[in-house]
């Protein structure tokens, strides 16, 4: 017998709702409706029922089987109208699945790593399925839709929409290393080809605009990218950890790179982002390790959080002259850099942003971070004060100085001896001077420290 539970509302009449077991299911009862809200986790086999106490399933709840590890056959009842999010999720022993012809919704994440599935075939009054409904299931091959379904078609195995605009769901066991997408698709869905690691290359038609979130992420084999001459936006993770892509050019129509969108594609040597690109999102280029270059476009306007950090190969970066901000830790990690150049734009850079640069032997910045303290907080503590690191190697932070000109706390006055020399200060070297102190001169040379120096930004020149 169900166990009965009164829920009471303060203006309303009393609303009746039950809740029960049946066998391994725990239900509840709602507009003389069944909804399955729970399983036994232990359970081989489960057969969940068309009527219960009279009722007709309807629903399987959100997370209603998630954990059901050891599962390994499923019988849906005809009469069920959804499945809920993450209602299957990592159920990776079920090998045999047939939904219901009555199935209308399968909600975001329904069947998320379901390693043994082999194959799906999707009902004709299915009208919605959620965002990676079926990604990660490693065994899936094929996905199949009835022909009279007016809103998924399948092609080749790969779930679209029924106008083939949208790619779906490509399965992650499907056989084949190369993929051309059809002409008429314009948007990669979220997830669509996320782990499928077995495919080598994949074409895109002219008539993509979108790749979704993790669209092709966790392709560990994907080494091209070809085509996509249209593709204006790619979503966050889009390639995220494709260690093994070589070969992406970035269509000059693109204005959008969501966060991490290239993470950890450690192959890639070069990239050119294209005019019309505004920002470089956070994380966007984050360990890629073997990226040498890149070429920035004069419409970016912003660099992200960790958007370089650990591109332990890239040598140089400028930032254009319409770039405002530096997010923290942009360029952190990169082991290899020797100059960076950065316009008198920029108002904003983040902590650490240079931090674990050993290299770096050239860097402009903006006035406003011309001080210890701010050498401190970007991690380019061995640069300051602006000066040598080391006999060839300059930290430059305007245009080449006369020779008469230094940018240092201490200043060396030479002379004959006993002569007697004015040292002039400035804030920049075009002036205007001002007469800091007079020194007597030797022939060896007189040291002269600025402690002022240490916090802020100040030139010297030596006047008989």
């Amino acid at each position: 017998m169900p166990r009965v539970c009164l829920l009471f509302g303060s203006l309303f009449p009393v609303l009746l709702s039950l809740a029960g077991q049946w066998g391994e299911l725990t239900y509840q009862v709602e507009n003389q409706a069944v909804t399955i809200v729970q399983c036994e986790t232990s359970v081989l086999e489960v057969i969940i029922p068309n009527h219960i106490e009279g009722l007709p399933v309807k629903a399987v709840a959100n997370n209603a089987f998630k954990g059901c590890n050891v599962m390994q056959a499923l019988t849906l009842p005809e009469g069920l109208e959804r499945i809920g999010g993450g209602a299957f999720y990592g159920c990776k022993s079920l090998d045999d699945l047939e939904l219901p012809n009555s199935l209308k919704t399968i909600k975001d994440y329904a069947f998320y790593a379901c390693e043994g599935l082999k194959q799906v075939f999707i009902p004709p009054l299915v009208q919605e399925i959620g965002r990676e409904a079926f990604s990660q299931c490693i065994s899936l091959g094929i996905i199949s839709v009835d022909p009279k379904n007016l809103f998924y078609h399948s092609l080749d195995g790969v779930l679209y929409d029924h106008d083939l605009r949208r790619l779906i769901r490509y399965p992650n066991a499907k056989v084949g290393e190369t993929f051309f997408l059809p002409s008429s698709v314009q948007v990669v869905e979220e997830g669509a080809f996320w782990g499928c690691d077995k495919l080598e290359e994949v074409t895109l038609p002219d008539g993509v605009v979108e790749l979704g979130s993790g669209a092709f992420g966790h392709c560990f084999g994907l080494t091209a990218i070809l085509g996509g001459n249209n593709l204006s936006h790619i979503g966050a993770g889009a390639f995220l950890s494709c260690g093994s892509l070589r070969t992406l050019k970035l269509s000059n129509r693109l204005v959008s790179m969501g966060n991490a969108a290239l993470a950890g594609c450690s192959s890639l040597v070069h990239v050119s982002c294209p005019e019309g690109l505004l920002e470089i999102g956070a994380d966007v280029f984050h360990q890629c390790t073997g990226l040498i270059s890149v070429s920035l476009p004069s419409t970016l306007t912003g660099v992200g959080n960790n958007a370089f950090r650990g591109c332990s190969n890239l040598l140089s970066l400028t930032l254009p002259d319409k770039v405002t901000s530096l997010g923290e830790y942009a360029l952190e990690g990169c082991a290899a850099l020797t100059s960076v150049s950065l316009p008198a734009t920029v108002a904003f850079i983040g902590d650490r942003a240079f931090a674990n640069t050993p290299a770096l032997e050239q860097v402009r910045l903006p006035n406003a971070f011309h001080s210890r303290l701010e050498a401190s907080r970007l991690g380019l503590e061995a640069l300051y004060p602006w000066g040598i690191r080391s006999p060839s190697a300059f930290s430059l932070i305007a245009d080449d100085l006369p020779p008469h000109i230094r940018l240092a706390p201490v200043i060396m006055v030479q002379g004959d001896e006993g002569s007697l020399k004015t040292i002039e200060v400035a804030e920049d070297p075009e002036g205007p001077w001002r007469l800091w102190m007079q020194v007597t001169a030797t022939q060896a040379g007189v040291a002269i420290t600025d402690l002022q120096a240490l916090q802020s930004r100040r030139f010297y020149r030596v006047r008989d």
